[in-house]
């Protein structure tokens, strides 16, 4: 009974069967990714038990073609491990196959790598505009710090590329300078940093102020003349929705006349009021953001080590093809 199990696990049949099923269940499911961007949208940012719980579960039925190629992918895995466990029980006779071999141990490690990374791992999305520094996720200690971003032009004169200026700090210590641009990740520690693209930040507002006659960009930082010596310092804005939060501070030489928050739903406090503040939002001030995604894997080295199988698997088998074609070796179909 054992012996017919593990020959069905080695089976060649099997794995074609398992490889025909996934690849016609993920061809279907494909099409109900389209038609449900609320379900899979996101399936690309999450490992597969955070999108399990945070969307697979809402809707079983839709996500049910998903968890079933997962399913047999994992046993199509299985299989060709136990094709390569074979094949090492037997290497005195089948040696000359080791490049096929080796693709089969490199495949196995590459899926059983990403589901422990999956289950086991977490993600998380950072958004950085220049100058700001901000803590890495999964990586207490570290810090990134935006420098710039640089779009590269093709020949065509579109962007081909987008580069992220980064700079690393350990506690108040810089510990490297890099550039981040498709396909090139970022290890730090545990943890991998990939540019996953750019957005827009509302950093601020331009305003008028018809009782002054001009107008002024409201900016974290800026330092606005109203009337007579007094002086407007806007130390923060908080964006929620259509009615942004100004932190500000109303000076007059070195003297506090007011300081708080304001909204501009709300009276004007009578201090902002007399000094002429009275502001009408004309447009957001935008500014660049790197989107970066931090992966935290502990299936990465077991992926490294597969992809370095599956390569060498690749080279040997490819020289090798000739040389079994004129011997006649050709595989066993059980």
């Amino acid at each position: 009974m054992l012996t017919r199990l593990w020959s069905w696990f080695c089976s060649l049949k099997v794995a074609i069967v398992l490889a025909s099923l996934v690849t016609a269940i993920a061809i279907a499911g494909s099409l109900l990714m389209h038609f449900n961007p609320q379900i899979f949208a996101g399936l690309d940012t999450y490992g597969f038990g955070d999108w399990h719980r945070n969307f697979g579960r809402r809707a079983p039925l839709l996500a049910s073609w998903f968890y079933l190629t997962g399913a047999l992918i994992l046993l199509l895995a299985v299989n060709t491990a136990c094709c390569f466990i074979d094949w090492l029980l037997h290497i005195r006779s089948r040696w000359r196959k080791i490049g096929e071999y080796l693709i089969h141990l490199g495949f196995a490690l590459v899926v059983f790598a990403y589901f422990w990374g999956s289950f086991a791992g977490s993600r998380a999305q950072l958004s950085l505009r220049p100058g700001q520094l901000q803590p890495v996720a999964f990586q207490p200690g570290y810090f990134l710090r935006l420098e710039s971003i640089e779009p590269v032009i093709g020949v065509s004169g579109r962007p081909v590329d987008l580069l992220h200026n980064l700079s690393v700090f350990h506690g108040d210590t810089l510990t490297q300078t890099t550039t981040l641009h498709a396909n090139t990740p970022l290890f730090l520690g545990t943890v991998t940093i990939v540019a996953s693209g750019s957005g827009q930040q509302v950093v601020g507002y331009n305003a008028i102020l018809p009782d002054l006659g001009h107008a002024a960009d409201l900016i974290p930082g800026a330092l606005i003349p109203l009337a007579g010596a007094t002086r407007l310092q806007i130390n923060d804005i908080r964006n929620d929705g259509n009615n942004p939060h100004f932190n500000l501070t109303l000076v007059d030489a070195d003297i506090i006349l007011w300081e708080g928050w304001y909204t501009l739903q709300q009276a004007l406090p009578d201090p902002l009021r007399k000094a002429g503040f009275h502001p009408i939002i004309r447009q957001s001030l935008m500014m660049y953001t790197s989107e970066l995604t931090i992966n935290n894997d502990p299936g990465r080295k077991l992926a490294l080590l597969g992809g370095i199988c599956l390569t060498i698997g690749v080279l040997i088998a490819l020289f090798s093809f000739y040389a079994k074609r004129r011997r006649g070796d050709r595989p066993d179909i059980a």
